[in-house]
């Protein structure tokens, strides 16, 4: 038998249900409430029977980020060399200043070089040159260099002073000229300037390095900071010298123009001597430039020291006739291209 249908609203003495309508989804399923109606098992007595048991309340997320930042910091400190290390102990002072004695007195005792051998040079995007080399230098400021190509003729000649320099192209029949102040480049050769800084550099003034300097081991080595003198004395630069403790040789030079925060100018590398002590001399050497990345290095074959130069042998005499030509349209090609050596690696 059919009953009726029920009217829809509240049985006869129960309450109207103010709550508004849940909408079904399209379909049938019912959407989800806020309460979760699941059929449990009941014990004997209570089947079939639903109950609403409320949803568990949600714990706040605590965020990673802190985690993951001291992690991540933990992983780049200790990937970082010498991170979290004790700074290099300072050698004794009374050491540093017998050391920085031991150093003057060799650089005193180099007054006039002459010498010869081969050199490399290049830099950036530019390919290996090479060339022998015979050279003059005297203090206080006096550089002759002239490159040929074995014994057949002259590839360059080069002659100046910490100020000024003068390159003379016989091939080419060209002379390049270099004014005071310019700061021009003479091609992949390395300025007379910064070969005086390399090959016969100043002392070191006690006073400077007892005041504004500092000292500090590194590996094998002695690290000198030593700032621009004043009064005249020591370089002008700002330098960095890496000195052999026994008897104050240099190692490694970086020439700043006025503290440790920028740049090097320059920076050589003396790979080996002949002699000891304050008759050492450095016959490898290796010298790099902060411009353009150029570089140069003299393997010297044949070094005397302390011989008399006349002030004739840095005289320049340039033929009539020669075609002069601007520092800027200078390029490499009067240097032959290397066949029996690369680039040295660098410092």
């Amino acid at each position: 038998m059919r009953g009726r249908a029920r009217p829809a609203g509240p049985r006869p003495g129960q309450a109207p249900d103010d709550r508004p309508a849940l909408r079904g989804r399209p379909g049938g399923s019912p959407p989800a409430a806020t309460a979760l109606a699941l059929p449990l098992p009941f014990p004997p007595g209570r089947q079939g029977q639903r109950v609403t048991l409320p949803q568990a309340r949600k714990r706040p997320r605590r965020s990673l980020k802190p985690i993951v930042l001291f992690c991540t910091c933990a992983v780049l400190l200790t990937s970082i060399p010498g991170a979290g290390a004790a700074p290099p102990p300072s050698p004794d002072p009374a050491a540093t200043a017998a050391l920085a004695a031991s150093y003057n007195r060799w650089v005193a005792g180099l007054r006039t070089v002459r010498a010869g051998g081969r050199a490399h040079v290049g830099a950036d995007g530019e390919a290996t040159r090479a060339f022998d080399f015979s050279m003059v230098l005297a203090r206080p400021e006096a550089v002759r260099l002239q490159g040929r190509w074995g014994s057949l003729a002259t590839l360059f000649d080069l002659s100046g002073d910490g100020r000024s320099w003068t390159l003379y192209l016989p091939r080419e029949r060209t002379v390049v000229r270099e004014t005071e102040g310019s700061e021009a480049g003479a091609g992949l050769l390395i300025p007379p300037a910064e070969l005086l800084a390399v090959l016969l550099p100043v002392g070191i003034p006690p006073r400077d390095l007892e005041r504004r300097g500092a000292a500090s081991t590194d590996g094998d080595l002695v690290r000198l900071v030593v700032p621009p003198g004043r009064g005249g004395a020591g370089s002008a630069f700002h330098r960095v010298l890496w000195l052999h403790p026994d008897d104050g040789t240099p190692a490694r030079l970086e020439v700043r123009r006025r503290t440790q925060l920028e740049p090097p100018l320059l920076t050589a590398i003396y790979h080996a001597y002949e002699g000891k002590g304050e008759k050492a001399f450095p016959v490898d050497v290796e010298v790099r430039l902060e411009a353009g990345g150029q570089w140069a290095r003299f393997v010297f074959e044949t070094a005397r020291i302390n011989t008399e130069v006349k002030p004739e042998v840095f005289t320049l005499r340039v033929p009539e006739g020669t075609t002069e030509l601007d520092p800027e349209d200078l390029t490499p090609d009067f240097l032959p291209e290397a066949d029996d050596a690369t680039e040295p690696e660098r410092p």
